[in-house]
């Protein structure tokens, strides 16, 4: 707000130096003319517009004084033009006002340890936040500041760092002297690069970098952050990971999705403590011969890049617990095969689907792809020391062109769950029944004609869905499986439903093609049957 006040001042003002806080924001006209010092012209200015004297600042706008202090030599002249600002900055009024109505500068947030300050619209900061110097946590996430003022970087106690959900550009030049920082959280922002001392967070252990705009991560980048546990940077444009990034020693979790990366560096295998890694939706052509190395990885999601075989030294990743190569959608969902019922767009090629066509659709998302934008390049087969991982829990590899599985498969003996839904395979392994705790086992959309004989040996297999393969008859096996409840065999080519499956005592549910069986044996009356639909 804008105010005019005449204050008079002697032309013999005494030579004094003001403290200028430089708290733009409301600005005072005064002309100063009279008999009063320039110290007595402050008191009066601050009497006259009912705030502290320390809240008032002098600009001498002749000499263009815009300083950390203002120092008057002589005298002021009868008459000349003096700025007043009073009070704060727009960014000092606004953190004020969320986190302490009332208060009159940052002095008074100085013994702040912890400001969370989300949602409230805010769209700068102090320029000396800085003073703020034993902050430890802040959450500034969900406002719409676009930038950072130089003195952000003086926040050297700062721990916790939350901004996601801005419009920052990009960070301070000298963004890496938060020395004490171990989490920051920047996701949903507009950065296009990230400072050449970023790698100089050397406490940094969580980084969330997620849907920006980050073309390449900056060099040293492994080597400055040997602390780093968690790192996610999906959604950016990325085309490359740094050479080192290899020497990321303590790296547990990486998030590397939906981005233009072909290539993993070959430094890659040297992550001793990766667990969880998700590098869905890249362009990944191969994976390196060091892959293989990464002895401590338990969750591998490979989906949706451009490979068509993992290399050989797959075998090797002993604590593999969960291996995932399926269709997604662009929000990280499984996609699933579905015919639809409603002439569908292909929501990335914009291709018409008719009615019947199958798509791979998501529901939670309301995504619908049709099945090209999924057969450009796809697995062939799988490595055959795959039966090295004892400890495999967990293998979807959905939607890709599988002929058969290795024999080691049958080596698997902790799998509990199996989906290898819409395959070519002809065949199953021979000793596919050693597999004692598979519990789940999805096997729709491949060509099986027959099921080995051991399969009748699954006696921990709860839900078999074996549709739309070129079953003529239900194999015998499948009817010692004791501890079945769900059984799909609908879109086969079943005329019947053998009498043996009355010894399924655990039975509750079955899908067939109504069309096509017509008369189910006496005692299944107590199953839920439901008609399969023939895709």
């Amino acid at each position: 707000f804008l105010k005019n006040v005449k204050v008079p001042v002697s032309a013999q003002a005494e030579a004094m130096a003001v403290r200028a806080r430089l708290l733009s924001g409301s600005v005072v006209e005064a002309d100063l003319t009279g008999a009063l010092s320039a110290a007595e012209a402050i008191a009066g200015i601050a009497a006259t517009l009912r705030v502290a004297p320390e809240r008032v600042m002098l600009v001498n706008l002749a000499g263009g004084l815009l300083a950390e202090a203002v120092v008057w030599d002589n005298a002021v002249a009868e008459g000349s033009d003096v700025q007043v600002i009073i009070g704060q900055d727009p960014g000092e009024a606004e953190l004020l006002a969320a986190v302490k109505p009332g208060a009159g500068s940052l002095r008074e947030l100085k013994e702040e340890t912890n400001l969370r300050l989300t949602c409230t619209l805010l769209q700068s900061l102090p320029n000396d936040i800085g003073q703020l110097a034993a902050l430890q946590e802040l959450d500034l996430s969900f406002n719409m500041i676009c930038a950072l003022p130089d003195s952000f970087c003086q926040l050297s106690c700062l721990r916790t760092l939350k901004l996601l959900y801005n419009q920052l550009k990009a960070l301070p030049e000298h963004f890496g002297n938060l020395v004490s920082l171990q989490e920051l959280s920047l996701d949903l922002n507009q950065l296009a690069a990230l400072p050449a001392n970023f790698c100089e967070l050397r406490a940094l252990r969580h980084c969330r970098l997620y849907c920006n705009r980050l073309m390449a991560l900056p060099d040293g980048f492994g080597a400055g952050l040997a602390a780093l546990e968690e790192l996610n940077i999906s959604s950016n444009p990325l085309v490359a990971l740094p050479d080192d990034f290899g020497q990321l020693a303590s790296l547990h979790t990486l998030r590397l999705r939906n981005t233009a990366i072909g290539h993993l560096p070959g430094s890659f295998g040297c992550l001793a403590h990766l667990q969880e890694m998700h590098t869905d939706r890249n362009q990944l052509k191969a994976l390196p011969d060091t892959f293989g190395d990464l002895g401590s990885l338990r969750q591998l999601n490979l989906s949706a890049n451009k490979f068509t075989a993992l290399p050989d030294s797959f075998g090797r990743l002993g604590s593999l617990q969960v291996l995932e190569i399926v269709p997604k959608c662009p929000g990280g969902h499984s996609l699933r095969r579905r015919a639809v019922d409603l002439t569908s767009l292909c929501d990335w090629c914009s291709t018409p689907c008719k009615v019947g066509s199958i798509m791979w659709c998501c529901r939670r998302c309301c995504f619908d792809a049709c099945c090209a934008c999924f057969q450009a390049t796809q697995l062939t087969a799988l490595p055959s020391n795959i039966g090295c991982l004892r400890n495999l829990q967990v293998v979807r590899i959905v939607n890709h062109h599988l002929a058969c599985l290795p024999q080691s498969f049958a080596n698997l003996l902790a799998l509990e769950e199996v989906d290898l839904s819409s395959n070519q395979l002809a065949s199953l392994p021979v000793r596919f029944g050693q597999l004692a705790a598979l519990q789940q086992l999805l096997l729709p959309h491949n060509v099986l004609k027959a099921l080995p004989e051991s399969f009748g040996q699954l006696g921990a297999l709860t839900s078999l869905d074996l549709s739309g393969n070129r079953l003529t008859v239900l194999p015998s096996a499948c009817c010692q499986l004791s501890s079945l409840e769900h059984l799909k065999l609908s879109s086969n080519r079943l005329k019947s439903i053998p009498p043996s499956c009355r010894k399924l005592p655990a039975l509750r549910k079955l899908e067939v093609d109504g069309h096509l069986i017509s008369r189910l044996p006496k005692g299944l009356g107590r199953l839920v049957v439901q008609p399969g639909s023939s895709m």
